[in-house]
């Protein structure tokens, strides 16, 4: 019977070879790498990292509403289509809609319902914080701003037709 030890040994792979495989791997599997570790879990979300991983995915994607439901639709270059369930909460209509770069805002304009973003690579969705406690109607934006590499959405209250703030 031969008996081996094995020392503990730790593998480091640099920083910018895991940058460089992570940007060219589907959503889906970035994902997953989530909860390996921190340093994967921190990359994933690094502004700079978001930029090349969308400038190198391929395909088109929709937001496609249907009665109560929101669903993520996948147009790829080979000319298959997957969809996949985002939201089926019982929902009021909406009727603004705007994105920037597969994120998507919708809101209603007149019940002063919480605005939602759609992030379609992600599956992720968020409920906006409403700006007014009361009643209002406004519209909103979402854009990315290059200075700071981030996404922002600006909310125009209007009273009468005109915009308040």
């Amino acid at each position: 019977k031969i008996e081996m030890e094995f020392e503990k040994s730790e593998v480091s792979i640099p920083h910018e070879i895991i940058f460089e495989i992570f940007s060219w791997l589907p959503v889906k599997s970035l994902m997953r790498f989530k909860c390996v570790s921190g340093l994967c879990n921190s990359l994933i979300f690094e502004s700079d990292f978001l930029h090349i991983h969308r400038c190198r995915s391929s395909g088109t994607k929709f937001l496609l509403h249907k009665w109560n439901s929101f669903y993520a639709v996948d147009l790829k270059e080979d000319g298959n289509i997957s969809t996949s369930l985002l939201l089926t909460e019982r929902l009021p209509t909406y009727s603004g809609l705007n994105c920037a770069n597969g994120l998507f805002c919708v809101w209603e304009l007149y019940n002063g319902q919480p605005a939602l973003i759609f992030n379609l690579s992600t599956r992720e969705v968020r409920f906006l914080p409403n700006p007014n406690k009361g009643r209002s109607c406004g519209n909103y934006l979402i854009g990315f701003e290059p200075q700071e590499n981030k996404y922002k959405v600006f909310f125009s209250e209007t009273e009468s037709g005109f915009i308040k703030r």
